[in-house]
């Protein structure tokens, strides 16, 4: 029996797609080999085209072989330009594992992931290398490539222009991988639940994310996709640079937190898909330019990591003339796995529906072993060709998520009679109120609805007195009054009682990671 999702898949989009069992820079390389003067990279510090960035990148791969790197994990740690793109395609080519590392880590958070994953060499900026020289010198680093100029005292670790890389790297002799076993990228998840663990993905995992966002969103040559979502991130990598550079399009390179550097790539370059968190729209339509910027463009955008709040949706797809869809994705899994169809049937609030050859189910918390019918609210797995190798030195954590095939994502959720998914909130988050379980995310979504309040966290909480209630964090409109009572009378309303937070404190803002999610550990800290 087909799943019912298939029914509601768009004209075009098929139920299976044939991947390549290739490594991951073979497309990449396929379409500069096709496209070789067309523009693959748009950025500020300058334009790359396909034969450009190609030239660059194998460049680069070659000298990072003659370092003595291959094989090893090299550590990228890199803002969104030009470098971090060559930099991740030259790891490809040479045999290396990309860590991908995220400039704000703190000093003592780069230290824990460069003793996890053995890092033996660094890409990195000056100012970035600034910042891990001590941490470096202390580590099993022995090679830093520097994109700029460095006053940053080396130690026992080797120095290297990255221009200079570059220039004397010449052609490498391309490493045979196999594509369903070796590691390709090592990337940290969000760490919203406690310390960050490094997921293994593999090639043949990238291409199959790959291959999934071309076919869903038609990515084809010649097509702008605007990537402002961090390159160091899996779902900015894939939606923002591979699904693109493996299939001929340009990549206009941006950053989520430049609103104003961001309406200005929109205007100038004209892209018409954009993939990102819902901290970005809600930037877009809250900008004092957003009435009177040319944001006509962006026919096709998709919003992951959290659930848009349908007021911010309303309002950009009101000054776009576009659609925003709803997606679902974690790095366990590359980075997307279901989505709205862009132009078939659309259900505000649902993550949509899977991706070809990806299955959801939806089990029972208890043993995770009941597959449970439409309706009926469980844990979210899956099965697909993009599911992680596992957790890096991490066994017990893998075998607990990889189980029979089947990733248990820790999410709590249930599916329509449509085969649409929706997500309720995460397993950890529950609380158990008396007999009842209560979801926050389902309260956060209520209180933003409220006029008056621009966004909300809400958490669980334990007093002797109540017991395990709820307590609401919330970011009111600017200008906007709203004492405890009237929140907590605006939640009696619309919610059952247990669902009813017990106390309110109001912030000037949410705490959130990169991606945009909120950091409910660090709320619960305060």
């Amino acid at each position: 029996m087909k799943p019912a999702w298939l029914a509601h898949y768009d004209e075009g989009v098929p139920a299976s797609i044939e991947y390549p069992e290739v490594p991951a820079y073979r497309p990449f390389l396929d379409a500069a080999a096709t496209y070789p003067d067309s523009t693959a990279v748009i950025h500020p510090a300058g334009n790359l085209t396909y034969r450009e960035l190609e030239s660059s990148s194998s460049a680069l791969a070659a000298s990072l072989r003659r370092e003595g790197a291959a094989g090893d994990p090299v550590g990228i740690f890199l803002p969104n330009r030009p470098e971090i793109v060559i930099s991740f395609l030259a790891t490809l080519m040479s045999g290396t594992r990309a860590v991908m590392l995220n400039p704000l880590l703190a000093e003592p958070e780069l230290e824990q992931m460069v003793a996890d994953t053995g890092l033996k060499t660094l890409i990195a900026t000056p100012e970035l290398w600034e910042r891990c020289s001590e941490v470096a010198g202390g580590s099993g680093i022995r090679l830093a490539v520097i994109a700029g100029e460095s006053t940053a005292i080396s130690g026992d670790v080797r120095l290297l222009g990255f221009d200079e890389a570059v220039d004397a790297g010449g052609r490498p002799d391309l490493v045979e991988v196999d594509p369903r076993r070796d590691v390709a990228v090592l990337i940290y998840t969000g760490g919203t639940t406690g310390i960050p663990k490094a997921v293994e993905l593999t090639h043949y995992a990238l291409v199959a994310n790959a291959a999934q966002m071309a076919a869903w969103v038609g990515i084809e040559p010649g097509r702008i996709n605007l990537a402002a979502l961090p390159l160091y991130h899996s779902f900015g990598l894939s939606t923002g640079l591979n699904a693109s550079l493996f299939n001929g399009a340009t990549v206009v390179l941006a950053e989520g937190n430049d609103t104003d550097g961001l309406i200005d790539a929109i205007e100038e370059h004209r892209p018409s898909l954009f993939v990102g968190v819902p901290s970005i729209f809600d930037a877009i339509v809250e900008h004092p330019r957003a009435g009177t910027a040319d944001l006509s463009s962006l026919n096709d955008c998709f919003v992951g990591a959290a659930q848009v709040p349908p007021k911010v949706k309303a309002r950009f797809e009101e000054l776009t003339g576009g659609v925003l869809r709803e997606g679902y994705g974690l790095t366990e899994a590359v980075t997307a796995q279901s989505a709205n169809p862009l132009h078939g049937l659309e259900k505000p609030g649902s993550i949509g529906i899977p991706f070809p050859d990806v299955q959801f189910r939806i089990v029972d918390m208890e043993t995770g072993t009941r597959e449970l019918i439409k309706d009926q609210v469980g844990e979210l797995t899956i099965k697909s060709p993009c599911l992680m190798n596992g957790y890096h030195n991490r066994p017990a954590e893998t075998a607990r998520a990889l189980r029979d095939g089947w990733l248990f994502t820790s999410d709590i959720a249930w599916m329509d009679s449509d085969g649409y998914f929706y997500v309720i909130d995460r397993k950890k988050d529950i609380v158990i109120a008396g007999a009842f379980k209560a979801y926050p995310a389902e309260v956060e979504a209520l209180l933003a609805t409220n006029p008056k309040i621009k966004e909300a966290a809400v958490l669980g909480t334990f007093d002797d007195i109540s017991g395990h209630s709820l307590k609401a964090f919330v970011v009111l409109h600017e200008g906007q009054r709203m004492p405890e009572e009237e929140v907590i009378k605006y939640c009696r309303e619309n919610l059952s009682d247990y669902k009813v937070p017990h106390s309110v404190e109001f912030v000037d803002s949410l705490p959130r990671s990169s991606m945009g999610k909120i950091l409910r550990r660090e709320l619960e800290s305060d």
